[in-house]
């Protein structure tokens, strides 16, 4: 993960946090996730922490997770079931939660690479309680920030990171509108990233099996082109199990996911299971490959920004308007290298 430039894990909260509950009330161990956080910072890999989403919306209602309550001695107690985000129980564990989060991630000097997700993909009609949500993080924990892959920009003040899909930034339906609002966001100086999941399809660049491999290569171009210091990917591995047994969609490469649904090929996944470790594929490599563009082209800008924007434009001039000869695509990459010997 490291090599192919994974800068950021999502270690997952509550499996790994153990939440206790005694008479003086909450109290939280965070032994397990430090160490799941540790083993890959030690990898190399972490750059960033995704915090696990605290909420989960079925578009009428946002719930927190099921969450596992032990005693004083360890043992389990109760599972928490889901609570309504509006209700009083939610308040009062979020009241407990979020101070101790930031007080732990503090003493381990990891607050300034941790970002909370809210809920995912927040759509127009969840924006109110996406906003009800994000308050209360900012109210009980206000050195977190907040990051989501979003779908609204009904959001007002609820994130410190912006995460549209890609076709926000051109020829998805109002594009416009979403273009706009971001770029007056990156002129405020907000953080705005972008990311792709089973869309966008078509034109567009993404690390789809049956795409062909130029259009993954673009993906960090468009980082550049678009001073977008992030990339949001869904997914790495996502595997589902039938009976038991793991399936790395060897029985259908279409369906992709945990749910088992058919979306866009290579979807869920663009590495492959080993024995001992995951398998690299051609999507893969070619997506370190984009990443290493992206580095090569940040240090021709630092030298000669003028020239590194020309580069660019030469072959992708918008984002659905990339060139598509793999020969002229070799000779412009050959350009960038030369300009930095």
């Amino acid at each position: 993960m490291a090599l192919h430039r994974q800068s950021m894990i999502n270690p997952p909260m509550f499996p790994l946090v153990k939440v206790i509950k005694d008479k003086k009330g909450f109290s939280f161990d965070f032994t397990m996730y430090d160490h799941f956080v540790e083993l890959f910072k030690k990898a190399g890999v972490v750059g960033k922490i995704e915090g696990t989403p605290l909420g989960g919306s079925d578009r009428k209602t946002v719930s927190l997770p099921e969450i596992q309550i032990l005693n004083s001695e360890g043992k389990v107690a109760y599972r928490q079931p889901r609570l309504n985000i509006r209700s009083p129980e939610a308040r009062d564990f979020l009241s407990k939660f979020l101070p101790a989060l930031e007080k732990h991630l503090g003493e381990k000097g990891w607050l300034d690479i941790y970002l909370q997700r809210i809920f995912d993909e927040p759509r127009d009609e969840d924006a109110k309680e996406f906003r009800f949500l994000s308050s209360m993080v900012k109210e009980f924990s206000p050195k977190i920030k907040r990051m989501e892959p979003i779908l609204s920009v009904d959001l007002e003040d609820a994130l410190d990171v912006w995460i549209p899909p890609l076709e926000h930034f051109e020829g998805g339906i109002g594009f416009d509108r979403y273009q706009n609002f971001f770029r007056e966001l990156q002129k405020q100086g907000k953080e705005v990233w972008f990311y792709t999941c089973f869309s966008p399809r078509g034109s567009y660049p993404n690390r789809f099996i049956d795409f062909p491999l130029i259009k993954q290569r673009y993906l960090h171009w468009i980082n550049f082109k678009y001073d977008l210091p992030g990339f949001l990917h869904w997914g790495y591995n996502g595997a589902y199990k039938i009976w038991g047994r793991l399936y790395w969609n060897y029985r259908n490469e279409f369906c992709c996911g945990i749910q088992r649904e058919c979306y866009a090929p290579g979807d869920a996944f663009i590495v492959y299971p080993g024995e001992k470790r995951p398998l690299s594929c051609l999507r893969y490599e070619i997506h370190r490959k984009s990443i290493e563009d992206y580095e090569l082209l940040r240090s021709l800008s630092n030298r000669n920004p003028k020239l590194a924007e020309e580069i660019v434009d030469s072959v992708l001039p918008s984002i659905t308007g990339y060139e598509r000869r793999i020969e002229r695509f070799n000779s412009v990459w050959r350009r960038l290298v030369e300009a930095l010997s």
